[in-house]
């Protein structure tokens, strides 16, 4: 699926509720996690970040 956090939670929501248990979206890079001036814990944050921003709570 494609779009903002908000469009992606829904569609997560609409995923689970017609019955998908362990939905695993893989979350595409953003310039925030290819930022080469940054570091490995700083780019760590962005990962978890983005997984956050899609989770349906």
């Amino acid at each position: 699926m494609h779009g903002s956090a908000e469009q992606c939670r829904e569609q997560i929501r609409r995923y689970t509720a017609n019955g998908v248990t362990v939905p695993v979206p893989a979350v595409l890079p953003t310039p925030q996690m290819l930022d080469s001036t940054a570091g490995p814990r700083e780019r760590r944050k962005a990962v978890a970040a983005a997984v956050l921003a899609v989770s349906p709570g």
